[in-house]
């Protein structure tokens, strides 16, 4: 994808990159330039430890115990585990899985293969970048079993997944940030938050994602804070609160 430099120097990133990457109006960005590669990263907030997690015992065994009714099952919280009739399923092909991530954020709204394609090969021209998107994107429909129960959707230039037929701790909080706030909506949503978004993955394209489901899981806890404080339930309050604090 090109873009232009216009007058006084500005630049504008495409819509479709700015939705892709979850990127808003006022996010800061930082340059840096590396053998003659413009990058920009999203500029956090001062950096502090991964947030503590909620316990859930036994989180891995709800997928085993059929509490899913999709045989297919992804949790992308606190790391990338990928189920199939609650067997773990490993996906060697990094940017297979690298891909999968991407759509699952999505939701199931189509995102352009070009999109996909400079997201996950940024350094490549765009004819070598597309050439290895399709080369992913075959290696996900020849795994076997796996290919079968995958809902991947093509229409046209874009690439989606079918989100009924497939479980994703990142759809179920999202649908709970949509609905209007009570105690059982936010504490489920600080149950699915197992740690930072794909932990421990390396993803180039990862930290405005990484960002948003940071502060949107501060901002429930916080939520939580003042509604138990308003109800005078203060030892409840305190258990979020430790969540939120340094020490």
């Amino acid at each position: 994808m090109r873009i232009k430099i216009r007058k006084r120097a500005q630049v504008t990133i495409p819509g479709e990159i700015m939705q892709a990457l979850l990127l808003k109006e006022g996010d800061e960005l930082e340059l840096t330039i590396k053998n003659r590669v413009i990058c920009l990263a999203l500029v956090r907030e001062a950096e502090t430890k991964p947030h503590q997690k909620i316990s859930v015992p036994g989180r891995e065994s709800r997928v085993k115990s059929s509490m899913t009714p999709v045989p297919l099952v992804f949790l992308c919280f606190g790391g990338f585990s990928i189920y199939y009739h609650g067997v773990t399923m490993g996906v060697a092909s990094k940017k297979a899985k690298e891909m999968l991530a991407l759509l699952l954020l999505q939701n199931g709204k189509p995102l352009s293969k070009r999109v996909i394609a400079e997201l996950l090969w940024p350094n490549k021209m765009p004819q070598k970048s597309m050439a290895c998107f399709y080369k992913a994107n075959q290696y996900l429909k020849n795994i076997p079993g796996f290919n079968e129960v995958l809902p991947l959707i093509n229409s046209g230039g874009a690439l989606s997944l079918d989100m009924s037929r497939i479980y994703s701790d990142i759809n179920e909080f999202s649908q709970l940030l949509r609905q209007a706030p009570t105690i059982e909506n936010r504490r489920r949503m600080l149950l699915l938050y197992q740690g930072r978004l794909f932990q421990n993955e390396t993803f180039e394209w990862l930290s405005s994602q990484e960002a948003y489901f940071d502060m949107e899981y501060l901002e429930a806890a916080e939520w939580l804070i003042r509604e138990y404080k308003s109800h005078n339930r203060i030892q409840e309050a305190q258990k979020y609160i430790s969540l939120i604090l340094e020490e």
